[in-house]
């Protein structure tokens, strides 16, 4: 064969392979991806509203910097309102509003159609009269965060979500990262110190802890769905109801935590209060209180037209205190119970029973044990669980 005819089909191949590679869509590359921002505030804001500009990309931040913000960059937000999909890579990096900046102001917004990552980042000091008091998710945006840290944020007035607010539609995912000592309103219904939902919200071995709010100090799940697992909810305080975490609606599933060490100043819940629908497996409830006169559920508070699904847990050591406090286990007024394998004991109220109250019959006691509660395990209760005794 001559060399002509060998030549002849490669340049046909290659002529088809230019064509077909003509034809396929453009791969751009956002600008600022894996771009490093120096240790300014005025650079990080700038790098973000390029990377909003560019369609995305990934910001190095400066190991072990402080990036503070003096001012508002867009609306409430100290940094550029989040459109696309922008990654903040840290490592040991905190982005604050400044101690000093005169007007309140949140540390981000994601808007619909955006996403924030956070990688090694702190974010602290912000503060608003508003929802998101470090972070804002819109119906449409998505936060994640990896190894970061929310603390020292807060809300004022009847608003939520003092370290995170997730709107309806939105989406968080909180893995294996510390939200602590964030604070919401005192008044009204202003709920989740540390964070508050009504979109899409999954926590994963994080610590939630040392939050307040008036309902739901340490996490408020208002609507929508909530996946809790691995994480520890400890020491966060309610004015009102749920020390360590409330749901108002929608469905949760809490597995593999701690709810420990929470208060709720009032009306009861000191652990977890539920009002919607409720799956907890392999779960501590231990050493939690509510302090109110008249008080209910020093560890869980079920709440009438709500189901609770509780598995391979244990509920002991909470207390109900203050004249007329009772239940210091488990409260249930008119809800759907199911206690699987389940230990409640060395609960403690003021008045009987210390155990459990509920004026509903349990559907499913199996391999549950209720006992050494004071000043009663069940007497007192308008209904008694099957096998409760004294």
């Amino acid at each position: 064969m001559s060399d002509c005819n060998v030549r002849a089909p490669q340049a046909a191949v290659a002529a088809a392979l230019i064509a077909t590679m003509a034809s396929l869509p453009a791969v751009t590359t956002p600008a600022y991806a894996g771009a490093r921002i120096p240790c300014r505030g005025k650079a990080l804001v700038s790098a973000i509203s390029a990377a909003n500009a560019a369609g995305g990309g990934t910001l190095r931040l400066a190991a072990h910097c402080t990036y503070t913000l003096y001012k508002a960059a867009s609306g409430e937000n100290g940094l550029p309102l989040i459109t696309s999909r922008i990654t903040l890579e840290g490592k040991r990096t905190t982005i604050r509003r400044a101690p000093s900046a005169t007007t309140d102001f949140r540390i981000a917004e994601v808007a619909t159609g955006g996403r924030l990552t956070l990688r090694s980042v702190t974010l602290t000091s912000g503060r608003v009269a508003d929802d998101g008091g470090a972070i804002l998710v819109d119906n449409g945006g998505t936060l994640i965060t990896r190894d970061s840290v929310i603390r020292g944020n807060t809300v004022t007035g009847d608003h939520s979500g003092g370290g995170i607010s997730v709107r309806s539609g939105g989406t968080a995912v909180i893995a294996s990262s510390s939200v602590w000592d964030n604070h919401a309103g005192t008044t009204g219904f202003a709920s989740g110190g540390g964070i508050d939902s009504s979109g899409s919200l999954t926590v994963t071995k994080t610590t939630v802890r040392s939050n307040t709010a008036e309902f739901g100090a340490g996490i408020d799940v208002e609507s929508g769905t909530g996946r809790i697992s691995g994480t520890d909810i400890t020491r966060n305080t309610a004015g009102q109801l749920g020390g360590g975490a409330e749901f108002d609606s929608g469905t949760t599933t809490l597995g593999a935590s701690v709810v420990a060490d929470n208060l709720a100043r009032v009306r009861g819940a000191g652990g977890l209060y539920n009002h919607g629908s409720l799956t907890v497996t392999g779960t501590k409830v231990i050493r939690n209180t509510t302090s109110g006169p008249g008080a209910v559920g020093g560890g869980v508070y079920n709440d009438i037209g709500s189901t609770l699904n509780v598995s391979h847990s244990r509920i002991s050591a909470n207390q109900a205190q203050m004249s007329g406090a009772f239940a210091g286990g488990l409260y249930n007024n008119g809800g759907t119970v199911s206690l699987r394998r389940t230990t409640i004991f060395r609960n403690s109220s003021t008045i009987a029973p210390g155990g459990v109250w509920t004026n509903t019959q349990f559907i499913d006691t199996t391999g549950t044990a209720i006992f050494d509660n004071r000043p009663t395990n069940c007497a007192g209760s308008p209904v008694i669980p099957p096998g409760c005794q004294g």
